[in-house]
């Protein structure tokens, strides 16, 4: 990984010493300014950073789900294409905070630990490496949604066309994929990523009140610590039973199955006896949970023609060579927009694939799956 440009803004004073001690001396970050205050990152983003260095990271350390930090990030995000990474102390909120931070848009969430950092010691070492981590795997997915889309057919988004996160819009319509005669879908397999906790509540908030008469899987790109909170939170706002996936589960109608963090999610045997099984095989796509192995377990399961495929906001192409075959075995497939996804990576990819039937903001989505459906979803 290249070296990247670095803001730090630390109200509590929870990395202080961790800055002196640890990322002075890291070859991998400049650091552009250490800050104190969420003011002062505003007045920078909204002129040129310091000596018109580009912004390509901005860690922000938060003491609650409350803190003028959280309630900034969507904010900070509509100022740069910079990546926002969360911290927080290891407390019993810090789930809470995370998965918080997750929803409102930032890239990933590394716990500080309840140790001073006032000289190098193995918890904060462990801190470091995380940290670093969680960064090279963001920028190296960065990198693949690049390669993803075909560039000649797209403009970037805006005019921030030397950001790092591009994001790349269609110039053209793109074409889409007819119904296949006769098809009526058995399941539901959504894949989604940053941007997609906020959706698949929008999306499933909007069947509220409806009989589902399928079994609905969704891989979110997610920490361990955090799906089974956006399982808990989809049933809340929704009513529909949703539940972490476990290992051995029986498939049931009416229910929404989440991938849980650092396992992938499979269903096995035949309907109307499948089941879930996790897999902590190797990560695909940079990702564990992955949609990719999901949508192929599917496949086998179920049929390619009794799939309905739908691929939400998110970075790289997760869910494409999936939803590839879907599409090669009769079924059908349903990509976010770009204008409501917050990145236009893994819906772009099915999308330039050309085997979408549809490709629509979230409120069409629930329209067309409620359609396709056939009388499963009233």
């Amino acid at each position: 990984m290249s070296v990247k440009n670095l803001i730090i803004v630390d109200r509590p004073g929870y990395l202080k010493s961790y800055v002196d001690l640890y990322l002075k001396s890291e070859k991998t970050f400049n650091i552009i300014s250490a800050l104190n205050n969420i003011e002062s990152l505003n007045n920078i983003l909204q002129r040129k950073p310091p000596e018109n260095v580009p912004v390509d990271i901005i860690l922000l350390v938060c003491d609650s789900v409350d803190c003028p930090e959280m309630s900034n990030i969507t904010s900070i995000l509509q100022k740069t294409d910079a990546a926002l990474f969360v911290s927080t102390k290891n407390s019993d909120n810090s789930t809470k905070i995370g998965f918080k931070s997750i929803e409102n848009g930032a890239r990933d969430f590394v716990v500080i630990p309840l140790s001073s950092a006032q000289t190098k010691g193995a918890e904060f070492d462990i801190f470091h490496q995380n940290l670093l981590k969680k960064i090279s795997r963001y920028f190296k997915k960065i990198e693949q949604n690049a390669a993803s889309i075909d560039k000649s057919k797209t403009t970037a988004k805006g005019d921030k066309t030397n950001a790092p996160s591009q994001i790349l819009k269609p110039t053209n319509p793109l074409s889409t994929k007819k119904i296949p005669p006769g098809f009526l879908p058995q399941i539901i397999a959504v894949s989604s990523s940053t941007g997609g906790p906020q959706i698949l509540t929008k999306i499933f908030s909007s069947l509220r009140n409806k009989k589902i008469n399928m079994p609905i899987i969704v891989t979110q790109h997610m920490p361990k610590d955090f799906t089974g909170l956006l399982a808990e939170q989809i049933r809340t706002q929704s009513g529909i039973n949703c539940v972490e996936a476990q290992d051995g589960m029986h498939v049931e109608r009416g229910t929404v199955y989440i991938a849980p963090g650092d396992n992938h999610m499979l269903v096995t045997g035949t309907p109307p006896n499948t089941k879930i099984k996790l897999s902590s095989a190797p990560p695909e796509n940079f990702c564990r949970p992955a949609a990719d192995p999901m949508l192929r377990s599917a496949v086998e399961a179920y049929g390619g023609n009794k799939i309905l495929s739908v691929v939400l906001t998110g970075m790289g192409k997760d869910g494409c060579d999936g939803s590839i075959l879907v599409s090669q075995k009769g079924g059908v497939v349903i990509a976010q927009d770009y204008d409501s996804s917050a990145v236009w990576g893994m819906p772009g990819a099915v999308a330039n694939a050309g085997i979408c039937s549809f490709i629509l903001p979230p409120e069409k989505i629930v329209e067309q799956i409620i359609e396709l459906s056939a009388g499963k979803i009233i």
